[in-house]
């Protein structure tokens, strides 16, 4: 009979430390998880900051292009008074010749 005490005992003591042994590996396991997390969320708000520094160049690239149409406007309007006030002056020029 102390055979079989014997023997369930070992049988207890190794199913104890089989226990153990997946405990520490599933808190290895659960460590790795944790600091994949941790640098997945470092990576998240880097991509999150990059993505809002693009943002902001593009709004300034707008922002310059638009600024440079409403330039490009502007030339147009004043070569166009140039051209007028060119030809009044071509008329009035011609007037003093005559």
């Amino acid at each position: 009979m102390c055979s079989r005490r014997d023997t369930a005992a070992n049988s207890t003591e190794w199913m104890v430390g089989q226990a153990g042994q997946a405990l520490e590996a599933i808190t290895t396991a659960v460590d790795g998880i944790s600091a994949t997390m941790t640098h997945l969320a470092s990576a998240a708000e880097e991509q999150t900051a990059v993505a809002n520094e693009i943002n902001q160049g593009i709004v300034a690239i707008s922002d310059a292009t638009h600024e440079g149409s409403a330039g490009m406007t502007q030339l147009e309007a004043a070569g166009r008074q140039l051209t007028r006030l060119a030809g009044e002056l071509r008329d009035q020029a011609g007037r003093f010749r005559a």
